[in-house]
């Protein structure tokens, strides 16, 4: 029996490969060797393959022996919940479904129609990584600079936890004024004691930005 296993990838650029050690014969080894994509492993003599040739590969295989294929099975992570969590306002029943399904998600979209309540479904997606994960900032980018102000209301209407928009004083004659890049540079590389960090998507464009984030002594993550 020739056993074709899905696993995490190794030296293939994708999620998961397909991992066979095949029966030395010359028309197996020939075939798989033809593919423009595969790794073989002289040490283990296991060809890793892409995921997307595992119709072709038992296609091919089964004319020799039997196939048996082996399914990925991703470790079942604990399921974060925000049952016993506190809030300001207490989210609907979408939103409390919102933030759980970010809370036990890497790499996700929030797409709810114009006003369902996203970002409150993103502060307090912050404020329960806060409490059970330890999150030390949540940092908010902004791909339209007035959006900056409106993230502050919000986070002052449904949230208990503090903030600052990078770079944001009060002049003298009381007017609101957002320093220059080397000064929110300073700033940051200082340290910010604030949970939500506020900021537009142009203040990442700087190279000194960058530096100065990755030396900030706030943790980011």
């Amino acid at each position: 029996m020739i056993i074709i296993e899905e696993k995490k990838s190794n030296k293939l650029p994708n999620i998961t490969s397909l991992f066979v050690k095949v029966p030395f014969n010359k028309i197996i080894v020939e075939s798989i060797e033809q593919q423009q994509v595969r790794h073989y492993d002289k040490k283990t003599g296991v060809y890793e393959l892409p995921i997307t040739r595992l119709f072709y590969l038992v296609n091919m295989l089964v004319k020799f022996d039997d196939v048996k294929y082996v399914a990925y099975k991703e470790k079942q992570k604990q399921v974060i919940s925000c049952d016993d969590y506190k809030f300001k306002v207490k989210p609907y029943s979408y939103q409390l479904e919102g933030i759980e399904y970010g809370l036990n998600h890497q790499g996700w979209l929030l797409l709810d129609d114009q006003g369902l309540g996203k970002t409150l479904q993103m502060i307090y997606l912050a404020e329960v990584l806060k409490k059970k994960e330890g999150l030390k900032h949540c940092f908010i980018i902004c791909g339209v600079n007035g959006l900056k102000y409106n993230w502050a209301r919000e986070i002052e209407k449904f949230s208990k936890l503090d903030y600052t928009i990078l770079g944001q004083r009060i002049t003298k004659t009381g007017k609101v004024k957002i320093s220059s890049v080397a000064e929110r540079c300073k700033q940051l590389k200082k340290g910010i004691k604030e949970f939500f960090v506020i900021t537009n998507i142009e203040t990442l464009q700087s190279k000194e930005f960058a530096e100065a984030f990755n030396k900030s002594k706030s943790e980011f993550r």
